[in-house]
């Protein structure tokens, strides 16, 4: 059902939150602004938002291209509207190429061309996103089997898929794209160090098979997937995660070693959390679209309330040492939205210029719920 606005507002107001809702249409963009008092419309020009495609490919984008395109962004989108927002915490639902871009990369003045001196937005708001805005009003609270975390990293090994091979027997018969994945040595090691934070259990290298998270899934309260993945584009529910590729004696028929999309759907989840720290497949091509949604939506269709995700190519070093100090916050008591900008600002802090570039620490986000999870310091027994 639907919220109307007074109830949306009180929700905010007991959250400490501002909802913006960006509605794109062929001529212009229009906001939506909420808050505990003030209901808001703003019709903004649509001509900044080429500038997101710039922010979308940030791997090689040096200072001066980046700051024009990010101010450029948040004078359309943030500026004319920042009088409205009166809290910290600011809900944000995206619409068309709005969903590829992290507003906590926008910069409100264009004065350095240093990345480690620009003024972001993160150091201002807490940003998390909605899909919708009656997800706002979800009771999230879940009938959860226990605070645990489920946590898979298949690293994909030679010794992996060397044992693949041998299992297969006939080399023309073998996956041939298992053998192109890059190792995740950065990966493994941040599952490990948060295994010390929080319960958990993990399932590494070959034992990180598809069937095995299938079984496991809908028992933990934490789902946490530190692998590779593959967006498709043209038919988004073919979007997929690599897992171990199942060897004779570990196989069951429907096990390929893929975790698809529609298979997530199709999935009853009872985790208050996903997190999925996937790298590009190595095959170079990680298109935006439709596809990168899918992945994360799929988890929020079979019952999970929170996502934390990556928008893009994503550094697999970087990505790993945030999302384990994001584990920390967490464990603490925090939000998880406070949790995963607290982390990316531990790394902003102790980066020189070259790390504090926003394609190292801003490819992650959290989509729904900001709830913590521990309502008081919890840490692995």
């Amino acid at each position: 059902r639907p919220g109307g606005i007074t109830e949306v507002q009180n929700q905010l107001k007991n959250h400490k939150q501002t909802l913006l809702e960006y509605v794109v249409t062929d001529n212009a963009v229009f906001v939506f602004v909420l808050n505990g008092k003030q209901f808001e419309v703003k019709r903004l020009s649509r001509d900044a938002l080429k500038n997101v495609s710039v922010l979308k490919e940030l791997y090689n984008t040096g200072p001066v291209r980046f700051s024009v395109a990010s101010y450029q962004l948040f004078n359309t989108l943030i500026q004319p509207v920042e009088r409205y927002i009166t809290t910290k915490q600011l809900v944000i639902i995206p619409d068309n190429e709005l969903f590829y871009l992290n507003f906590e990369v926008l910069i409100s003045d264009s004065s350095t061309h240093d990345f480690s001196k620009m003024n972001y937005l993160i150091n201002r708001y807490e940003i998390s996103y909605q899909l919708t805005t009656s997800a706002l009003l979800f009771d999230h609270k879940q009938n959860s089997p226990e605070d645990k975390a489920l946590l898979f990293a298949p690293v994909f090994t030679d010794v992996m898929k060397q044992r693949y091979l041998q299992s297969v027997g006939d080399s023309s018969l073998a996956d041939r794209q298992y053998f192109t994945l890059m190792r995740q040595p950065f990966i493994i090691r941040a599952a490990r160090e948060i295994g010390k934070l929080i319960r958990s259990d993990l399932f590494a290298e070959q034992a990180a098979i598809e069937s095995e998270f299938k079984q496991r899934a809908s028992q933990y309260n934490i789902l946490h997937l530190g692998t590779h993945a593959e967006v498709n584009n043209s038919s988004p529910l073919q979007s997929r995660f690599f897992m171990a590729k199942p060897l004779k004696e570990d196989s069951t028929d429907r096990d390929d070693g893929y975790l698809y999309a529609y298979e997530i759907y199709a999935m009853q989840l009872r985790a208050d959390l996903a997190v999925l720290t996937a790298c590009e497949t190595g095959s170079g091509n990680w298109r935006q679209g439709e596809g990168v949604m899918s992945l994360a939506h799929s988890f929020m269709y079979a019952g999970c309330p929170s996502v934390v995700m990556s928008l893009w190519k994503i550094d697999e070093k970087s990505s790993a040492d945030i999302i384990t100090t994001f584990y920390k916050y967490l464990a603490d008591g925090k939000t998880k939205s406070e949790s995963l900008r607290l982390a990316k600002l531990h790394h902003l802090q102790s980066a020189g210029s070259t790390l504090a570039h926003p394609y190292f620490w801003a490819g992650m986000t959290l989509v729904g719920s900001e709830d913590p999870l521990f309502e008081s310091p919890f840490y692995a027994k």
